[in-house]
Formats: C-alpha cells, structure tokens, sequence
C-alpha cells in the first residue's frame, strides 16, 4: 500500500534545463519509480497559468489529485510557465486548469496535480515506456480522479441536473414521475430545439468518453470515486453510473439510444466494468474486445492503455514500447502471442475476422474485430454453461518461431465444401412472420430451396434445430444452467428455459415429420411455452381482469386457454425477438457453409470452398485455415461454429493423456499450423 500521506521533510533537488527557444526542458527521471508532480501557483489568471513541477519517489508521494481528459486537437495549444519558462499544452488541458484555479478559492495552490502532458516528457521515447506503466498506480492511489469533459454548452447544465434527480431515484413512484416527465418533454418540441433527452445526448457525446484511457483512469476503487467536471458544473462517477443504469433500465426499445446517442455503445460497457471491478477478474482479450471502438491519437496505445487494468490483478505484460521503429502491427502481433501464453487460451484468435493480406492474419486488429457478439467467452460464462469447447479443455501448444510467424498445434477435422448464401433466410425473417413457428417453417422451406437435406449428416435432430442452433451459435447448448439468478432478467429466463426443452431426436415423430422441433409438449410448442412460463416467468400483466395468480391455479382447461392466450403471444413474440437479434449480430461477418462431412456451419464471410476446418489445441471454436499457395503456412481465416464439433470429441484421447501424466512427446499425434 503506497503510503500517500507521509511527510516529505525535504523536496529533492530537480535541476530542471532550459531549452535555447524559451521552451521547458525537464530534468531526467533518475530512478523506476520516480515520478513528477506539478502545482499551480499564485501567478496564474484567468489568461496565463504558472506551475511548478517536482519530482517524488512513488512510495513517497504526499496528497495529490489525478487528471481524465482527452488531449483534443494536437495543433490547437497553449502554453503554461513554469519558472520563467513555457510547456506547451493542449487547450482542453488548459481550460481544465483554468476552471480548476478558478474555482478554487485560493486551495487549488495547495494541491498536487498530475497530467500526462505536462508529468511525462512527451519528446522522450523512453520516459514514456517507464512512465506509462506507474500510470496503473497513479491514479488507483490518487485523493481522487478529475475526468474533465470539457468546456459547458448551453445544455450542461440541465443535462447534470437530470442525472442528479435519476441517480437518487431509488423508489418506483418516483422513477414513474421522472419517465413521464421525459417522455412528455421529448414530444415537446421548443423553438429552440431542447428536450431533456437533447441535453443527455449533448452531455453523453462528448470525445471524452470514446477514449481508450479513461477505463483505466476511473477504474479505481478507494473512498472517494472521480469527480466528472464539465465547466464549472459537476457530478460524482457514482452518481453518474447510478444515473445510467437507471434510465437504460427504466426506458427500452430505442428511448435509451436517443438519451446516450451514439456514444451509447462507449458508455454503457464502461459503466459495467466499473460496477464489477471489484468482482470480475478481467482478462486482457476480453478487454480488447471491449474496446475496440475506442480511440487513441497512439494507435499503440489500444493496447498500452489497458495494461494498467490487468496489471492491478497481478498479471504482467511486455512493458509499452514507444520508439517509432515499433509500429502498432507489431505491437499487435506482440501481445496476441503474449495473451495466449498467459490466458493459456486461443480466444484473442476468436475475435479476428479477414485482416488485410499486408498483416499477420494471426495478429488481434482492434479495426477489424467479428461483430459476431459471442465469440469470446469469459471464465465465468464457461463456468456458467458448463461448455468445454471443440478442443476440450486443452491448453495452447506454442512453438518457437519467427515473430512473423504463430505456430500452434492441433488438427485438421474437415473442410468446408459448399457455402451457402444465407441473405434471402435473413431478409423473410426480418419482415415475415415474428412467432417463434413461422421462423422454423421459414427455415424448413429455406433448407429445401438450397437442398441442404440431401447431404446433411444429421447430429442428433433434423435440419432445422440443426441450422436453427448454427445460426446463433447453439444459444441453447444442452448443460445451460436451468432458470436462475444468474440470468440478468426474466425474459432472458423465459428464452434459455424455451429453448433448452428443443428436441434432441432425429425429429422423425409423427407429430414432427418435418423435423422442425415444433410438435407436442416437450417440444418447441406453446404449451411447452406456457408450462415453462408457468414455472419460472413473473407475468407483469395479463390481458384479463383476473389476477396472474388466478390464472395460474386455475384448473380449467378451457378458461385457461381464452385468458392465457394473449400472454402466450406476449411470451412467444419475447422468444422469437431474442432469438432474431441474436441471429443478426451472429450473421452479420458470417456465412452458413456446408463441410465435406455433412455438418452444417457458421464460418467467416471470407470462407471459401476448400479452406481448411482445425481444431488447436487451447481453442473453444474451430478455426477456419487457408493453406497458403507454394508454402507449408497457414493464413487464419477466423473462428467457426461447426455443429458437431463442439464437444471436444476430436481430442479427446488425446487430452485425458495429457490430463493422466501419460508419457507421450507433447506433438504426438498432433499437426503443426504455421500461421502468418
């Protein structure tokens, strides 16, 4: 524990250099864990800061306040003096501490501050790749973090106090009050453009919170949580996460969207990680899933700024490299194989989709990362779902190499023979029938039309539980837990529970010829649906003006029927809406193939006829390989969904003798996969 609070008797002697054109020019950090801090001083006004800067050991620190902002545009500066010479600065800096200083009353001279721009020479290569890792301790240890939106607009301030009043919305009555008031001022149209929702989204589409940075700048857990400025209006970061969760909890459909605009996608992820960070143990791959849409002027830093988040947990990394040699591909490549030495796992390999053919296409590219939202698994969902992937739980085999190149080991299992153009499906079920039967009927007719019956080689149901659970990644995988708190809302009950009692037959029952899956009770039926419902689904209305509990424990059949149907309507459309989005995030970078063997699969949009289907070792999916012409390496392609391959059965034997201790060399029986 870093001692903040003790006395500094003597602050230690920095000799700071003079440049020749009037510029600061700072002293050398002498020792690993030496940083600077800087004050302003009584000379500052409204139109000039003065600052003084120190250097203290990092167990030696006395109290001090970390800044969060976004540098804003690199040529728009302005400059700040310390002693009779100039730092240049961005002006979002600037203005930060001049709103400080200005609200200060005179004890902002007192306080200790640390900045980036200003506590790290920025011309320095070196400093940076030492500086940038205490970054991980600076600001978890500091009084408090500062994140500083910038200046107000003219919606500022209605906007926070909006988030004040939902933030301490803790009864229903009152959160009502507030919704109807929203809604009614946004059907409200002023001369001058205004609504509550307005302000939100002004407030909510600042720069600030697109920054790659800021996750490990708030993610802090000590007494006093950030502090959010936005010109002379503030709020705390507790409040604000209460506030956003909320609204988004409150309003549904596209209301939520309207409020955060498009920086919802930022905003919201953001807000969870910082709820469970005293929880969740946070991997580095699922992180850079996380992020990938954030934005860092450095594109090195998408994955420097992250280092500090993990490190917290005791996992090191390569520290960061900023000399301009090192290119951001190579930093890619650097840490996906660092990532899988340490997570022992080839999940990073599971995010990937067609990268560029000048890039590895082994190395992570946070630009270009599978929208398909289920590719990576967290500890916990593993745990969860009690799924062991299709190479088992095996552990990453990684030979020594070139950097250029990853070799992994596994084994090749089939090869795609035929893709299958999965548009024309997609397109009816966005505008055709929203029950969850009409679904199945549109892929039993789709299946007919590309004659996919004649050479599917069934699993364990027909064709059409078979395509269903490929086209959104076996969302109901047999071992799913049963209706429990672990779900985040009831309906999320209702469509695991649904879709878990699906058939696991050949779906040739005389109620069933088609081998849809939707025919008597214990199958995907309504009364299935309403049995299921029955146990685990709290109505929150009926279409009846008897009580839920009445109609629960009625025993008449036929009352029954003419009260509950319009509820059972209610429940299917909730299943087949959740089923569809889930099917469009999954379908949007893929493609429906068939393999060489008759299974049906979920592949990447680059797939074609021929290219390799591998399982490697530490891999939860298979992965899609392309021999590369005149070589004996492989380009990857990206992760798969092969219905049929997802038990581990492929390496088995060959996991429970590695699991016994057996005395086999570690290839043996394995294939070796250079991938570049």
């Amino acid at each position: 524990m870093l001692n903040l609070l003790a006395s500094v008797t003597r602050k230690p002697t920095t000799i700071e250099q003079h440049g020749d054109d009037g510029s600061y020019e700072y002293s050398r950090i002498k020792a690993d864990r030496e940083v600077r801090l800087f004050q302003l001083t009584p000379g500052s006004t409204s139109e000039e800061l003065h600052i003084s800067i120190e250097h203290y050991r990092i167990d030696t620190l006395p109290s001090y306040k970390c800044l969060s902002y976004r540098w804003g545009k690199a040529h728009n500066r302005r400059a700040i003096r310390c002693g009779s010479r100039a730092i240049s600065i961005t002006s979002n800096l600037w203005d930060a501490l001049q709103q400080m200083q200005g609200k200060s009353d005179g004890r902002i001279w007192k306080t200790w501050l640390w900045a980036d721009q200003i506590c790290i020479n920025q011309n320095s290569e070196q400093e940076k790749a030492g500086q940038v890792p205490l970054m991980s301790l600076l600001y978890p240890n500091a009084d408090r973090v500062i994140c500083w939106l910038g200046k107000e607009d003219g919606q500022t301030e209605e906007a926070l106090g909006i988030l004040n009043k939902w933030a301490n919305a803790g009864d229903d009555s009152v959160r009502n009050g507030l919704a109807a008031q929203m809604i009614a001022s946004s059907k409200e149209t002023p001369l001058d453009g205004s609504t509550e929702t307005g302000a939100l989204a002004s407030f909510f589409s600042r720069d600030w919170f697109r920054r790659a940075w800021i996750l490990q700048e708030v993610y802090v857990d000590h007494e006093k949580p950030p502090l959010v400025m936005c010109g002379p209006f503030e709020i705390g970061w507790d409040s604000l996460t209460r506030a956003v969760f909320t609204l988004s909890t409150t309003f549904t459909g596209h209301f939520p969207a309207q409020m955060f605009g498009e920086n919802i996608r930022y905003v919201l992820p953001m807000m969870v990680l910082y709820l469970n960070r005293r929880t969740d143990r946070i991997r580095l791959s699922a992180l850079l899933e996380q992020t990938t849409l954030r934005e860092a002027s450095d594109q090195r830093d998408r994955v420097y700024a992250l280092l500090g988040m993990v490190r917290q947990q005791g996992v090191e990394y390569p520290k960061p490299d900023y000399r301009k040699i090192v290119t951001s591909h190579q930093v890619f490549a650097k840490y996906t194989r660092a990532i899988i030495e340490q997570e022992q796992s080839l999940d990073i390999l599971s995010l990937l989709k067609n990268t560029s053919p000048e890039a590895s296409s082994w190395a992570f590219n946070p630009d270009a990362v599978s929208k398909s939202r289920r590719v990576l698994l967290s500890q916990k969902q593993r745990e969860t779902y009690q799924w062991c992937g299709a190479a088992g739980r095996t552990t990453p085999i990684i030979a020594r190499s070139v950097d250029k190149i990853l070799t992994l080991y596994g084994t090749p299992v089939d090869q795609i023979e035929r893709i299958i153009n999965i548009d024309p499906l997609v397109r009816r079920l966005r505008h055709g029938n929203t029950k969850f039967r009409g679904v199945l009927e549109e892929i039993s007719n789709f299946a007919g039309n590309m004659d996919m019956s004649r050479h599917y080689k069934p699993t364990e149901e027909g064709i059409v539980p078979a395509i269903l659970k490929t086209l959104v990644v076996n969302d109901f995988w047999i071992g799913c837990p049963q209706p429990t708190e672990k779900y985040e809302n009831q309906s999320d009950v209702l469509y695991h529970s649904f879709l878990q009692s699906g058939p696991t037959a050949s779906g040739t029952q005389e109620n069933d010829p088609t081998g849809s899956g939707y025919g008597e009770q214990g199958y995907w039926s309504q009364d299935r649906l309403f049995l299921l419902a029955r146990q685990s689904f709290r109505f929150d209305s009926v279409a009846s003006k008897r009580s839920r509990e009445e109609i629960l424990s009625s025993d008449d059949v036929n009352d029954m029927a003419v009260k509950v149907d319009p509820v059972i309507d209610w429940m299917d459309g909730i299943v087949t809406e959740k089923l569809l989005s889930r099917m469009w995030a999954d379908c949007e970078d893929t493609r429906v193939a068939m393999t060489s063997k008759g299974l049906i699969a979920l592949v990447p949009r680059m797939s074609v006829p021929g290219d390799e289907v591998c399982i490697l070792l530490g891999g939860f999916f298979p992965f899609i390989l392309r021999k590369v012409e005149m070589s004996a390496t492989y380009r990857l392609v990206g992760p798969s969904y092969v219905h049929g391959l997802m038990d581990g059965r492929e390496l088995r034997e060959y996991e429970q003798k590695a699991q016994s201790g057996f005395s086999v060399r570690r290839y043996e029986g394995l294939a070796k996969f250079q991938l570049v």
